[in-house]
């Protein structure tokens, strides 16, 4: 819902939980009062002034024009009250570079207070309806500057707060409150619709009430002038959007709009299921003749679906493959028998989306581009679809944007830009042979996981899956965010994973078990974790039983096809070519390009190789710019630096900067042994985790061995690995405080401690790693500028730590001193510019604004 302009009351002043501002009487106004420091920590007030809304991202913010402070560093805090129009959880979202506080009714549900680079964060809270405090500070410390205040209602956008929601004064008029009511799906040959919206005022009576086509092929509105009003005249396939605008007594309007859309009519009309908004995936199914999966035609090979999106408005498309669906519930039927086609699509902007359904018919149509098909049933099909702005809000990667591969180091994530850095399992690489899948060995049932299990969480067949969505629910809580598993393993270590409706089978698929990891995949979405898809395994790479004799052919491009039309709409995935691959250049380059041209999501590629042929499968790759990145096996984990280090030089002056992965180490018989045999995994996380980081990795993931119960094959129980898991999201929650990971650069020449490393985006940001403990030295070069020395502890995390040494201040080399506690251990160490202290928050209303508790409040 958004409000429009309206006059809001004059007020002598307001006040917001412990600060008062006396303002005169001509700032009672709509917006919020801007108070303007020249200095980082909210001191030295320059200038004050009421803000309509904040929603800055260039600079100039005194009321004359000029910069409140000459070097661009600075602070700011608003004040004043937000309009609530309906109970309910409502979300606050800041974007801002640097620090960043927002309190809403004085409770502070936003605190990134640190050095960062542009950021979103939000903060929930419920609230009833009228008017709440709000206050938002902000500081910058050099570079760019971006600072804005969003917030969504229950099932609302996230929208920038309009000024009208916004006053100085909690005294004034408060706008009406209008719902348009919910959005329509209808047939053209339904002619018309009737709406029903709702309006009330708080304070006063609603005086006017006005519909509005405002989008869509016109239609005539009878009624425009009540709630209740009916739209004639549909007939054209599109978007119709409605506004309904009502007025108060004091002359306040606010507005909602909903849309009828009318799709295509006939028996071959898609149906559309799921969440219309960014970044969250609808699904639309198709119906037609009976398909018999092991029957001719093949569905798989001799019938095509490809689905065409187009973006309205910027005209940008996406041909989405689409699959042969059984009965449209397989995974609850083990139907391999039915008449629905599928086409999962996820849209990476709002607004309205056309789309096209092409269904052909021809003998190997779907491997063989000559083929002259045939449309049939549903063939041509046509519909308009309105997608909403993102939800915040959502879980995982619904509400962070698909993982995306974007020229650098890092993927970061669609909708906030921020860099990935992954902390996964690697074992068991069998992990889909799992005993409720249908037609799977019983390899693993996950038992220890099943209490993991949450009410509300997805299942099929009756309540299969427990399990294997439990034990992704304890990674998830651990903070794992990575799982890599094989798709084919049919003569490998384990085998027990294929995809098709039999071991021996090449040709056809298997729509149960497909759509059961489709419910697990889903899941994963939610819990922000990456599937790491390797699609082969050594054994069976490049000869029998694999596929095509380890070339592009007929068997190959299906199966990577099916991967790509079932999957590749999920937000975190990776496609990696093959475990250990023995495959040749040219193989390698054509299944990379049969990827990157089919995926219409553009997922990052990788390939998995042995140690000893590294340069002989990366080397030609990276000089023919086709791949992503490397999935990097190490034989000895004292490697992992000098590897990361190697294929992150190499790709970046190649001009292909690789996102480098440490995923799998040795010594192959241990790889990550349980707790129980080692419980600090020290050298693990020293020459491992922390070494892949600080050469500018992208992260690990740990691979099981095959010494140990639990093991690369027998895993059960991930809790047998626990402190693992904490000891790896320490150093992924370290990571991700640093103002700019894509500005940095491993710098050990930097640093004085030759066990040290680090890793700098010089005169801004410095991270310091030293492996046994101790000091050293930090070479700021011709930097004058101040800077905050904090430690942090890779074996326990939490807040960053004051050592012996508290700031230090350039040009040169600076005693960066001890930590806290354990010199002797290992130490990161944050050293960044100086961002403000804390303010003392006041109780007494009528004391001054502007002391300091030192030493407090960034980020540590």
């Amino acid at each position: 819902m958004m409000l429009t302009h309206g006059p809001v009351s004059a007020a002598a002043a307001f006040a917001l939980g412990v600060l008062a501002i006396s303002m005169p009487s001509a700032m009672a106004q709509n917006g919020l009062v801007g108070e303007y420091f020249d200095i980082p920590n909210l001191t030295g007030l320059v200038t004050t002034r009421v803000d309509p809304t904040v929603d800055f991202t260039t600079w100039g913010l005194s009321p004359d024009g000029t910069a409140v402070s000459p070097d661009g560093s600075y602070s700011e805090r608003w004040t004043g009250f937000v309009f609530i129009d309906r109970s309910g959880q409502w979300s606050f979202t800041t974007e801002s570079d640097d620090g960043v506080r927002l309190r809403v009714n004085d409770i502070l549900i936003i605190d990134n207070w640190n050095n960062h680079a542009a950021t979103t964060d939000v903060g929930q809270i419920s609230l009833s309806p009228g008017w709440h405090p709000i206050q938002l500070e902000h500081y910058q410390v050099g570079g760019p500057v971006v600072i804005q205040l969003s917030f969504a209602g229950p099932g609302d956008p996230t929208t920038i707060i309009p000024t009208e929601r916004l006053s100085v004064s909690a005294t004034g008029n408060t706008p009406p409150i209008v719902d348009a009511g919910d959005d329509a799906v209808i047939q053209p040959d339904v002619t018309q619709y009737s709406v029903m919206g709702t309006a009330s005022d708080l304070d006063g009576i609603i005086v006017d009430i006005d519909w509005d086509q405002v989008a869509g092929p016109p239609v005539s509105i009878l009624g425009a002038n009540q709630l209740s009003a009916t739209m004639i005249g549909f007939s054209t396939i599109g978007v119709h959007r409605f506004r309904l605008t009502v007025t108060d007594d004091d002359g306040a309007q606010a507005f909602d709009d909903m849309t009828v859309t009318v799709t295509s009519t006939g028996s071959k009309g898609g149906v559309i299921t799921g969440v219309n908004r960014v970044w969250q995936t609808l699904t639309i199914e198709f119906p037609s003749a009976v398909y018999i999966e092991g029957a001719n035609p093949n569905p798989f090979l001799d019938r095509r679906l490809d689905v065409t999106f187009t973006h309205v408005a910027s005209g940008q498309t996406l041909v989405v493959p689409g699959y042969f669906a059984a009965d449209g519930d397989a995974a609850n039927s083990g139907a391999d028998t039915g008449s629905t086609w599928r086409v999962h699509f996820t849209a990476p902007r709002a607004g309205d989306w056309s789309y096209q359904a092409s269904f052909l018919a021809g003998d190997g149509i779907v491997v063989d581009d000559s083929v002259v098909g045939t449309g049939l049933d549903f063939h041509d099909d046509q519909a308009t679809i309105s997608i909403l702005p993102y939800d915040p809000a959502a879980p995982g990667f619904l509400g962070k944007g698909r993982l995306d591969y974007v020229d650098e180091h890092y993927l970061v994530h669609g909708q906030t830009q921020r860099p990935f850095f992954k902390v996964g399992t690697n074992s068991p690489e069998n992990f889909l042979a799992y005993a409720d899948f249908d037609q799977t060995p019983a390899s693993h049932t996950y038992g220890p996981h099943v209490g993991d299990w949450q009410a509300g969480d997805p299942t099929w067949g009756g309540g299969l899956g427990k399990g294997i969505i439990g034990a992704l629910n304890y990674l998830g809580s651990k903070g794992v965010n990575a799982v890599y598993f094989l798709t084919f393993n049919e003569e490998g270590d384990g085998d027990d994973v294929w995809v098709w409706t039999g071991e021996e089978q090449r040709m056809r698929f298997d729509c149960s078990k497909l759509d059961q990891w489709e419910i697990v995949f889903s899941h994963m979405d939610r819990l922000g974790i990456v599937l790491h898809v390797v699609t082969q395994e050594e054994e069976n790479g490049d000869g029998p039983p694999g596929l095509d004799f380890g070339n592009l052919g007929d068997e190959r491009k299906l199966y990577y096809r099916e991967l790509i039309a079932r999957f590749s709409h999920h937000l975190g995935l990776i496609w990696n070519l093959g475990e250990e691959t023995g495959n040749s250049t040219s193989q390698l380059t054509s299944f990379h390009d049969y990827f990157r041209a089919n995926d219409p999501y553009g997922h990052p590629v990788v390939v998995h190789t042995r140690p000893g042929v590294m340069e002989v499968i990366y080397d030609p790759l990276l000089a023919q710019d086709k791949l992503q990145g490397a999935s990097l096996q190490v034989q000895d984990i004292n490697n992992t630096y000098d590897r990361t280090l190697q294929w992150r030089s190499q790709s970046a002056a190649q001009g292909t900067p690789w996102v480098v992965s440490m995923d799998e180490h040795g010594p192959p018989n241990e790889g990550a042994v349980p707790d129980n045999n080692d419980p600090g995994h020290d050298e693990l996380r020293r020459y491992g985790l922390w070494a892949n980081m600080m050469a500018g990795g992208a992260g690990c993931e740990w691979y099981f061995g095959f010494s140990f119960p639990n093991n690369d094959l027998t895993c059960e129980d991930w809790r047998t690995r626990e402190n693992l898991w904490d000891i790896s999201r320490h150093a992924k929650e370290f990571f991700e405080q640093l103002s700019s990971p894509f500005h940095m650069d491993p710098a050990d020449d930097l640093i004085s401690n030759v066990n040290g490393r680090c890793f700098a985006w010089p005169g801004r940001d410095y991270a310091i790693f030293l492996a046994i403990g101790g000091t050293t030295t930090l070479d700021l070069e011709g930097s004058g500028r101040k800077y905050r020395v904090r430690w942090y502890d890779p074996r326990l995390g939490g807040e960053l730590q004051v050592g012996s040494v508290e700031t230090i201040q350039g040009p040169g080399v600076q005693d960066l001193g001890l930590p806290p506690y354990a010199s002797f251990e290992d130490w990161a160490v944050r050293v960044e510019l100086m961002p403000p202290t804390r303010i003392r928050e006041r109780t007494n209303p009528n004391s001054s604004p502007g002391g300091t508790t030192p030493g407090g409040g960034g980020g540590g």
